[in-house]
C-alpha cells in the first residue's frame, strides 16, 4: 500500500509540474509579441536632424521617436492599428517646419519629406497636412498624387541626376545626392489653394524669377523645366559684367 500511494504522489506531483508549466508557457506566449519596427529618412534637402517623429494611428493612440543626426529614424508600432499618420515637428535654422507621411501599414519604410507631405495635402480640401488623420490616407490616391508629383519634377530630377519615383518607401541618403539632390533643388510650400512647387535651380541658373507649379486635388499639374545654364557659369557671367563697368 505504502508503494502504490508514493506511486500515486508521484503521479500527482508530476501532473501539477505539467500543470504549472503549461502556465508559465502560455503566460510567456501571450506577454511578449515581436516588435512591427519601422523606418525612414526625414528629410528635407537636409536631414532633420533632432526632430520628433509621431506616429498616430487610426485608434487615435500615439508613439514617438527622435530623428538621429543623418536624418534616419526608427519606431516600434506594435499594439497600433493601421493606417498611420506620421509626422515630423522640429526646427530648419530658427522656423518650425512640420511634414507629414500617410501609411497603410503595409510599408517597412516610411520617408517623411516634402514630396510626401505634397502628396498627403492634395488629399485634403485645405491642404493642410497638419490637420491630416489615419482616415485621410489612401494608398490609391496617395500613390496617384506622388506620381503627378513626380510628372511635373521629372526634368528638374534629371537634371540632378535623380531617376526614382519619390515615393516614400524608397531607401535613400540624406546626403545631397539622388532623392535628396531633388529635395534641394525644389521647394514645397503649403497654401489654401494648393502645394506650390518652386524649381529653385532655374531662379539660380537664369536670373528668373522662380518658376512656379501649383499641386491641387485635381488630376493636371504643368511640369517645372529643367535648368538652362550651369550656376558656375551664370555667376562668370555676371562677374565679368562687373568687371567691365569697374
Amino acid at each position: 500500500k505504502h508503494s502504490i500511494y508514493m506511486q500515486k504522489s508521484k503521479k500527482q506531483v508530476f501532473c501539477i509540474c505539467l500543470f504549472i508549466f503549461a502556465l508559465i508557457s502560455l503566460s510567456g506566449c501571450g506577454g511578449s509579441s515581436s516588435p512591427v519596427i519601422r523606418s525612414g529618412v526625414v528629410a528635407i534637402g537636409a536631414p532633420l536632424a533632432n526632430s520628433l517623429v509621431t506616429v498616430t494611428d487610426s485608434n487615435g493612440a500615439t508613439k514617438t521617436t527622435v530623428v538621429n543626426s543623418d536624418g534616419t529614424y526608427n519606431i516600434d508600432l506594435q499594439g497600433m492599428t493601421a493606417p498611420f499618420i506620421f509626422r515630423v515637428t522640429g526646427d530648419m535654422g530658427s522656423t518650425p517646419v512640420s511634414y507629414s507621411a500617410g501609411s497603410t501599414g503595409a510599408e517597412n519604410t516610411v520617408n517623411i519629406t516634402p514630396i510626401t507631405d505634397a502628396a498627403l495635402a492634395s488629399l485634403k480640401s485645405d491642404y493642410d497636412t497638419r490637420l491630416a488623420t489615419p482616415a485621410d490616407v489612401n494608398a490609391a490616391s496617395l500613390s496617384a498624387a506622388t506620381n503627378n508629383i513626380m510628372t511635373s519634377l521629372r526634368s528638374v530630377a534629371n537634371s540632378v541626376g535623380y531617376t526614382g519615383n519619390g515615393t516614400g518607401n524608397e531607401a535613400f541618403v540624406a546626403d545631397g545626392t539622388g532623392l535628396d539632390a531633388l529635395l534641394d533643388a525644389v521647394s514645397f510650400e503649403r497654401t489654401s489653394s494648393g502645394v506650390v512647387m518652386s524649381n529653385k535651380l532655374k531662379v539660380l541658373t537664369d536670373s528668373a524669377t522662380p518658376e512656379k507649379t501649383v499641386l491641387t486635388s485635381s488630376a493636371g499639374v504643368s511640369s517645372l523645366s529643367a535648368t538652362f545654364s550651369t550656376p558656375e557659369g551664370n555667376l562668370t557671367g555676371k562677374l565679368n559684367g562687373l568687371k567691365d563697368k569697374l
